[in-house]
């Protein structure tokens, strides 16, 4: 009986999300969420870690952030323009290390974490696979702006790309920490 009262809460709650949710634009091709929008966004690292890559085989570093604060795009004329509904959404990041110039790309992201204006991470740190995984486990929690840029592919849709962004490029744009 109890099996019962608890599926009765289970429809009764997913009920109460069908009805406040409007799927009018939902269509096949989508993702289920609407793309972040260009602009800068303050985020937390709630995961980091060292694991393979699906496609390739090949050594991976996996990151999930959390938009801690609505991002902000910054205009043409340097005004900082509020991107609303962004707070919560996740970004998903990823780091194939297929060769050398991949590698120089992910510790040039990673020595973007800065403590007092400072690296956290030194180059050092990143000298090595178990270094690597230890360091990850420390960014957890860490904040850090993350860029996210849009361009057009080849074929007419839209590209995104999302990069680490250091404290010292986001005070120069003046934009509040």
């Amino acid at each position: 009986m109890e099996d019962k009262k608890d599926m009765e809460e289970i429809f009764n709650e997913l009920d109460a999300i069908i009805s406040s949710t409007d799927i009018s634009k939902v269509t096949a091709e989508g993702s289920g969420f609407e793309e972040l929008p260009e602009g800068y966004y303050l985020s937390e690292v709630e995961q980091a870690e060292l694991t393979v890559s699906k496609n390739s085989g090949d050594p991976m570093v996996k990151f999930v952030y959390k938009v801690v604060e609505d991002g902000i795009y910054v205009d043409e004329d340097g005004n900082n323009i509020s991107l609303d509904g962004t707070k919560n959404r996740k970004i998903f990041k990823y780091y194939v290390m297929k060769d050398g110039d991949s590698f120089k790309r992910f510790v040039t992201d990673m020595l973007k974490f800065e403590n007092d204006e400072k690296p956290l991470l030194e180059k050092e740190m990143l000298m090595s696979s178990q270094l690597i995984n230890d360091c990850l486990d420390v960014l957890i929690g860490m904040r850090i702006y993350i860029k996210c840029t849009v361009s057009e592919n080849k074929d007419g849709t839209e590209g995104r790309w999302y990069s680490p962004t250091s404290w010292e490029i986001m005070n120069k744009l003046e934009i509040k920490q």
